[in-house]
């Protein structure tokens, strides 16, 4: 009877402890998630003001370009313009 007893206490003091590890490999786990995700957030609240600085570099950039492609435009046709004026010139 005290064999069954004594035996019967370490099953209850191992179950216990298996438990006790078990919640905190839990709780350590939850911890890290939530670790985790709060990395993700703020990695990704970084891209997202990445994103949008490159968009706004991108529209800048896109303006540029349609201003140098219209002064680009408007010099060829001053030079043909020139061009037409000086073969004229030289047919007289």
């Amino acid at each position: 009877m005290f064999e069954d007893s004594k035996r019967q206490l370490r099953l209850t003091v191992s179950r216990s402890l298996q438990r006790c590890k078990l919640e905190a490999a839990v709780a350590d786990a939850e911890q890290r998630g939530e670790t985790t995700i709060k990395d993700a957030k703020h990695k990704l609240s970084e891209l997202e003001t990445a994103l949008q600085q490159t968009k706004a570099d991108l529209t800048r950039q896109l303006r540029e370009y349609q201003e140098l492609a219209n002064a680009k435009l408007a010099l060829d046709i001053e030079i043909v313009t020139y061009r037409k004026l000086l073969e004229g010139e030289e047919t007289r």
